[in-house]
């Protein structure tokens, strides 16, 4: 009882003070409306959700935590264990009176003020060490408005009420980025991300390093910089020495060690353990608007271990030899039923971290597109018969001569099949076929109600051209794996389209809010194609896939259906004109649908050659 009265008072103190604050801010600025957007922003405002130490993170399908955001183990470093080198550079690079003031520094502010007045733009920040962590954890993503950064001047001396000045410091070093990496989040990824050492072991010229990235984490990142890092250091050793944290030999001597053998290996050659999936929720994430580098989130996803550690293998060789240094791979994995995306394989050797444009995806990432081609014969060409003219799988095609201006397509034995049956057509992928068949339904409902076709089943078609050549696969710049995943899983799901994800949910640590991603997908369903269609299809390529010589090994007494497909350089690359440029591999059973790429990107390919 006696506790409870205490929590009570407390409360109504805090209250009190808010108001009285408010009530200030809201005289001086004479805005009724101002007053109040700061009081909506300090009022909620708890000492637990600065102070907790939890990580962004990743969930598998089983509920095991197989990512942890901000270094590769997510280990929190206590202010003890924070070499007091490391606490007098960041104390000199970033807030130099921070023992002192209570959250909020006024000769700090208008010294930042006065240097910007004389440089003619921003130069310097007037934040203290404080206000960037409460803006951290509070602000992530917001404008800078006065109200936000008077509610963060409030909170940052409520917060140095309520804890110590260590635990402030201790959690702004465990929240902050110190490089462009995922990995280099919080003082223990950094450590080991530059260094391959726990914080612990840090030294002058190292701790220097770290505490110059704080200011611009992408630009003072050595890996990416080093002259920039290099300078930025030597400031920082500077300041160390100004202040008095160092002699003017240490400083010097610190200046002398480069930076360049201090650093392990670029971490940028190195694969993270499910990099491919790792990185695709976190992009599926930001997408809805959530930045799990930014807030503190655990995001529960569909990822199978045995299936992504599989396609990790092969993605590193491991369980697949690659015929051809150059070439390249991608997969996509999904449940047929519900678009949940269970395994992907971005690249071969993929590296993490697809933010940056050296890092190469081919699984879903729309530049990476390939030309499909004959793994789009049965949606573009049979599927559309089906919907639009009503054939039935028992079909007999035009597998003659077609000639359309200077195109003179030919099949891939040079012959002529004339009538043949819609199923022997598509197992045995006659290019003339297919032609005739989509003619025959453009004929009837025009190009624009085939491209609306191909949308319905996720396909980007906004910078395509769509022409007849698309019937064998020609396509401008083409699909990805995940895209042709989706589409073959709404043939086996009854025609019905799901967008492919990997998240289910995602909870925001601090205050508990859900968002349930893939609840608000599965409402989205559409129709793809008619259930008929998608009968039909099932039915034709169930069957050639237990019949057909060359669709052998998926014959293994599930409803698989399945379709090759590939694609050739032109004579725009004499080297290596009429060679496979892509080759594709796409089916679905009653559970699953997947897709697989492998081929050359042409500037590579040319470069080779």
């Amino acid at each position: 009882m006696k506790v409870q009265s205490t929590k009570d008072t407390k409360k109504i103190k805090k209250t009190i003070k808010i108001c009285i604050i408010a009530l200030c801010v809201l005289v001086a600025s004479g805005s009724g409306y101002l007053g109040f957007k700061i009081y909506q922003q300090i009022s909620n405002f708890d000492i637990d959700n600065l102070t907790t130490t939890s990580y962004s993170s990743q969930v598998s399908q089983d509920g095991e935590t197989y990512y942890k955001y901000g270094s590769s183990i997510g280990k929190y470093v206590s202010y003890d264990d924070i070499p007091e080198v490391m606490i007098d550079a960041v104390i000199s690079a970033e807030d130099s009176r921070y023992f002192v003031h209570n959250g909020f520094d006024i000769p700090r502010i208008i010294k930042a003020f006065m240097t910007n007045i004389l440089a003619g733009h921003t130069v310097a920040g007037g934040s203290t060490i404080t206000q960037q962590l409460i803006k951290k954890t509070y602000y992530p993503d917001a404008e800078k408005t006065i109200e936000r950064k008077v509610g963060e001047v409030i909170l940052s001396i409520e917060a140095t009420q309520q804890t110590t000045k260590q635990k402030v410091l201790e959690l702004y070093l465990n929240k902050i980025y110190f490089g462009k990496s995922n990995s280099s989040i919080g003082i223990y990824g950094a450590s080991y991300y530059y260094f391959g050492k726990s914080p612990e072991q840090l030294t002058l010229p190292e701790a220097a390093l770290l505490a110059g990235t704080i200011n611009s984490p992408v630009s003072y990142d050595p890996f990416r910089n080093l002259t920039l890092a290099t300078r930025r250091r030597n400031i920082i050793l500077n300041l160390m020495h100004d202040h008095g944290y160092i002699t003017a030999k240490e400083r010097d001597d610190a200046k002398n060690v480069k930076v360049e053998n201090i650093l392990k290996n670029d971490p940028v050659q190195t694969n993270g353990k499910y990099a491919s999936y790792v990185d695709r929720v976190t992009q599926e994430a930001i997408d809805l608007g959530y930045d799990p580098n930014k807030t503190k989130m655990t995001i529960y996803t569909y990822m199978d271990q045995d299936m992504q550690q599989y396609l990790d293998d092969v993605s590193l060789s491991k369980n697949y030899k690659f015929t051809d240094s150059e070439m390249q791979a991608a997969a996509s994995v999904l449940e047929s039923k519900t678009g949940r995306i269970i395994g992907l394989m971005s690249a071969k050797n993929y590296r993490a971290n697809n933010s940056d444009a050296t890092y190469l995806d081919y699984a879903y990432t729309l530049k990476n597109r390939r030309q499909p081609g004959s793994s789009i014969k049965p949606i573009i060409d049979y599927a559309t018969a089906f919907e639009y003219l009503n054939w039935s799988s028992g079909h007999t095609v035009d597998d003659s001569e077609f000639t359309q201006g200077s195109w003179h397509p030919k099949n891939w034995d040079n012959n002529y099949h004339n009538d043949v049956l819609l199923e022997d057509a598509l197992a045995n992928s006659w290019n003339l076929a297919a032609i005739h068949t989509l003619n025959s339904v453009v004929k009837k409902v025009g190009n624009n109600q085939i491209v609306s076709f191909l949308k319905g089943l996720g396909y980007n078609m906004d910078d395509e051209d769509f022409n007849l050549n698309y019937a064998i696969g020609g396509w401008k710049y083409g699909t990805t794996p995940t895209m042709q995943a989706a589409a073959y899983a709404a043939i086996s799901n009854g025609g019905t389209y799901i967008k492919p994800h990997t998240i289910q949910k995602i909870v925001i640590n601090t205050t508990g809010e859900t968002i349930n991603v893939d609840d608000d997908i599965q409402k989205q369903a559409s129709e793809g194609m008619k259930d008929s269609t998608a009968f039909l299809l099932r039915q034709v390529m169930t069957s050639y896939v237990k019949s057909n010589n060359s669709y052998s090994a998926f014959n293994v007494g599930s409803q698989i259906g399945a379709k090759t497909g590939t694609s050739n350089f032109d004579a725009t690359i004499p080297a290596l004109a009429g060679k496979d440029k892509d080759h594709w591999l796409c089916a679905y059973s009653p559970d699953y649908a997947w897709a697989c790429w492998n081929g050359f990107p042409g500037e590579v390919s040319t470069k080779k050659h």
